[in-house]
């Protein structure tokens, strides 16, 4: 166990708070909407359930390309890739 003191403590947990801070100014809520995150958590919870539009969701928002029409080839790749291992993964 780590022993350190009320000052030290309290040194971390505000370089904490102003990393966060700063990464927080640089979330881009358009490119990541948290209600599509919710919506993709509560889908996952029930891996077994999941179809092949919801795969390619997850990647997208996990690669911000929710509102894109177009976006690199190795990403639709990956995402044809693991809705044709999802059934296989799901079962193992």
């Amino acid at each position: 166990m780590i022993r350190m003191s009320a000052e030290e403590r309290n040194s971390i947990l505000t370089g904490l708070k102003v990393e966060l801070k700063s990464l927080l100014g640089k979330y881009q809520s358009d490119k990541y909407p948290e209600e599509e995150h919710q919506r993709l958590l509560a889908a996952f919870a029930a891996p077994k359930s999941i179809g092949s539009e919801v795969i390619k969701t997850g990647l997208c928002w996990k690669y911000g390309h929710l509102r894109k029409s177009n976006f690199p080839q190795s990403h639709k790749n990956l995402i044809e890739k693991v809705q044709r291992c999802w059934p296989n993964f799901v079962t193992y």
